[in-house]
């Protein structure tokens, strides 16, 4: 799942839907680039502190890929 790539690799959140756009690009035709974005998002926006396990992340991995998120907002 893209989502939960996203966040193992600590992509801050800011920049996921960026990051989404580009994928699609080569892996997604153009017809459901719009929706997988869309589904990509949803799925980001629902990860919390009572769900993460669902995704197969850990909470060091949750918790890494939040602080990546407030250092690049801090930026």
């Amino acid at each position: 799942m893209f989502a939960v790539a996203i966040l193992r690799n600590r992509a801050p959140a800011s920049k996921a839907l960026e990051l989404a756009q580009k994928w699609t690009q080569g892996h997604i035709p153009a017809e459901h680039r719009a929706r997988f974005i869309a589904t990509v998002e949803a799925k980001l926006v629902g990860i919390h502190e009572g769900n993460f396990a669902r995704y197969a992340v850990t909470l060091a991995q949750y918790e890494a890929w939040l602080a990546a998120d407030d250092d690049d907002v801090s930026d």
